[in-house]
């Protein structure tokens, strides 16, 4: 995590951003700013040192994302500081320290797999972290709770017929047993949120915790160790590299079935001949043609017969042979 955003005093014109509340990939920018000098400030007089100038300000933020151009209000205190330029000129500024935004930026982005419990918490500890660091660090130790009860750690154990509820530190020590970096890690977490509840805690102090539950949150529900473990699993599953495991090529063509015989369509199939009249009177079907036509051949007289084979000849003749030498 970038700790830049929300460590510092900044000048006016050198105002960090923030991630959007709605969690898209836009930053707040500053669009606005007022400030206000105090009243402690102002009963110094004309003659008080710049140095013991105080402050409030308040702005506007606005998310810079094409579509989104959501607005956050910050608030905080005013101070002054030299400012040195390159020919070694000295200048007092104004700088800015943020208390607080309204809706609070996230100092993260929790996968979305993350239960809906964890986030509640965190949403609540980054709205705390400027105003009270110590009740920021608590709401970071009842995420600890949370992620414990979503892994399987019970709440409770049961001892001489008794139910007896465990301690944050007995639960950790539970989960350690099978988990323990995961486990080391909320122990952290757990330690600075203890800090917070007997004393106080600092922004720094804050933001070692929210790097240390991040990773965790991100081992157990994030994308990235998603696809790695599901790597990992391919290849201790095949007992060898990913590249040497042959596949089987995809075919989506359907393979090309036995060739078929495919009748010659008849005359009578066409939409343009079928009902027609000529070939009715041309054509008779089946049996009764065959014996209509040997019918006819057999009532021709010689001289008919005659001018038919002498028709016949002159009907070869007109055609040309074909490839085989054969009349077409």
């Amino acid at each position: 995590m970038n700790r830049q955003p929300w460590l510092h005093w900044y000048q006016q014109g050198s105002f960090p951003t923030w991630p959007c509340p709605a969690r898209t990939t836009g930053s707040l920018r500053l669009q606005k700013l007022d400030d206000e000098e105090t009243l402690a400030s102002r009963r110094q007089g004309p003659h008080r040192h710049p140095m013991e100038y105080s402050g409030r300000f308040h702005g506007w933020l606005r998310c810079d994302r094409a579509g989104c151009g959501e607005v956050a209000v910050v608030i905080g205190e005013v101070g002054t500081d030299i400012e040195v330029d390159e020919e070694g000129h000295q200048d007092w500024v104004s700088i800015y320290r943020p208390t607080a935004i309204s809706p609070p930026p996230p100092m993260f982005v929790p996968p979305k797999r993350c239960p809906e419990e964890v986030q509640k918490e965190l949403v609540r500890a980054f709205g705390l972290y400027w105003i009270d660091p110590t009740a920021a660090g608590n709401a970071l130790r009842s995420c600890v709770e949370h992620i414990l009860t979503r892994r399987g750690v019970s709440r409770n154990s049961v001892s001489k017929g008794r139910r007896h509820r465990l301690t944050l530190h007995a639960r950790i020590e539970r989960f350690q047993k099978t988990h323990a970096t995961a486990g080391d890690a909320l122990m952290a977490v757990k330690w600075i949120g203890n800090e917070g509840s007997h004393g106080g805690l600092t922004n720094g102090d804050v933001l070692d915790a929210v790097d240390v539950i991040e990773n965790v949150i991100d081992e157990f529900w994030g994308d990235r160790m998603r696809a790695l473990s599901r790597l990992v699993a391919q290849v201790n599953r095949k007992r060898r590299p990913r590249s040497k495991v042959k596949r089987k090529a995809k075919n989506n063509e359907a393979a090309p079935g036995p060739l078929r015989a495919v009748s010659r369509p008849r005359a009578s199939d066409s939409p343009r001949l079928r009902g027609s009249s000529v070939l009715r009177r041309g054509r008779a079907s089946g049996a009764n043609a065959r014996k209509q036509n040997r019918a006819n051949t057999g009532r021709l007289g010689s001289g008919s017969r005659s001018q038919m084979r002498h028709a016949l000849g002159l009907m070869h003749e007109a055609r040309p042979p074909n490839a085989n030498g054969r009349i077409r």
